[in-house]
Parts: structure tokens; C-alpha cells; sequence
């Protein structure tokens, strides 16, 4: 990459441009290819794979935001969690965590709250399963007792855990109930 920073925004764009092209395929071959360099990266050339990582996060989440319909959310909102979750979180240990402990610090302002009131136009319903979906891996490495991950859970603990948002439930009144007369249906009023 060039040293210069109209340059380098340039070759991201470009790069960010295939995404349209290849999607999520292109997405997950980026983590990869980032996730094996890690290590050989260098102090000066750091802040330039930070935002490519910054631009693939907005355009991954920007995809899933603009589904017109539940399910389209779910289906992007499953590839991008499928992408993060099998390429950064899977070799976390191998090498890479630099750009898993970066994701991590996006993890809320850029992915979950931008996903999460989306989901909120849609239903109650679409809004806890993203909710659910986007932290649920994230748990197993507040578990785990590998040392090798003592700074990622650290930094999951701080950037995510302690930062979430404060999502409103209200009940329905009177309490709609489903067609079987299951619990009542929870209506997701929003963030705060």
C-alpha cells in the first residue's frame, strides 16, 4: 500500500467496490488474508489495514440495514456473523487478534446498534433474534480458560459487554398472545 492517505482511501474504495461484485465471499476472503498477514504487519502500515477493516465493517453492516424485509435481515445479519465468527473468532488463537480485538471495539457503535434498530422496524420478534445472534458466540470467550484469549475477553468485556445498549420491552396491552395461547408477544420499543 502507498504512504500517501488520498492513495491509500482510493485503493480502499476500489477494494470496497468488489464487495457489490463478490459480497460476502470477498468479505471472508479479506478477513482471511488479513487474519493470516497479522503478524507480518508493521507499525507504519497498521492504520491501513485498520481502515480497510473499517470500511469491509461499514459495508457488511450497511448491506444488512438496507434489507427491505425480515428476512433478507436475517440472511445478512447470519452472513456477516457467519464471516466474523468463522474467520476472526475461530483462529483468534492461531494469530490474528489484533484484528479480532478491533473488531471487537466496533462490535457495538458499528455492527450491533446500526443491525439492532433496524431490526426494530421489522418486529419484536426479528429484533431479539439479532440481538441474540450477534452476541451469542461472543460468550463461549468469556468462558473459556485458554490464556492464549486473556486479552481478547478482556477486551470483550470492556468494548462490548459494559457497552451495551439498553433495549426497551414493553408490554403489549392487553397482552397479545400467539395463535396457540403461548407467553405474550413483547413489542421491542427501542434503544436507549
Amino acid at each position: 500500500m502507498a504512504d500517501k492517505r488520498p492513495v491509500i482511501s482510493a485503493v480502499i474504495r476500489d477494494i470496497v467496490a468488489l464487495f457489490d461484485i463478490l459480497a460476502w465471499r470477498h468479505i471472508r476472503a479479506l478477513f482471511r488474508c488479513m487474519v493470516r498477514e497479522w503478524m507480518g504487519v508493521d507499525r507504519h502500515r497498521v492504520d491501513k489495514f485498520y481502515e480497510l477493516l473499517n470500511v469491509a465493517l461499514d459495508v457488511a453492516v450497511a448491506a444488512a440495514v438496507a434489507a427491505p424485509f425480515d428476512e433478507a435481515l436475517r440472511t445478512k445479519v447470519e452472513e456477516l456473523v457467519s464471516c466474523v465468527y468463522d474467520v476472526l473468532i475461530a483462529d483468534a488463537c492461531r494469530g490474528g487478534k489484533g484484528i479480532l480485538m478491533h473488531v471487537l471495539d466496533k462490535w457495538v457503535d458499528v455492527v450491533l446498534v446500526p443491525i439492532l434498530e433496524k431490526a426494530c422496524t421489522f418486529s419484536s420478534n426479528s429484533a431479539h433474534w439479532v440481538w441474540d445472534r450477534l452476541l451469542e458466540k461472543l460468550y463461549p470467550i468469556l468462558k473459556s480458560a485458554d490464556g492464549r484469549l486473556s486479552a481478547v475477553k478482556l477486551r470483550l468485556e470492556e468494548r462490548v459487554m459494559q457497552e451495551l445498549p439498553t433495549v426497551v420491552v414493553l408490554e403489549t396491552d392487553p397482552p397479545n398472545t400467539g395463535p396457540h395461547g403461548e407467553a405474550p408477544v413483547r413489542v421491542l420499543a427501542g434503544l436507549h
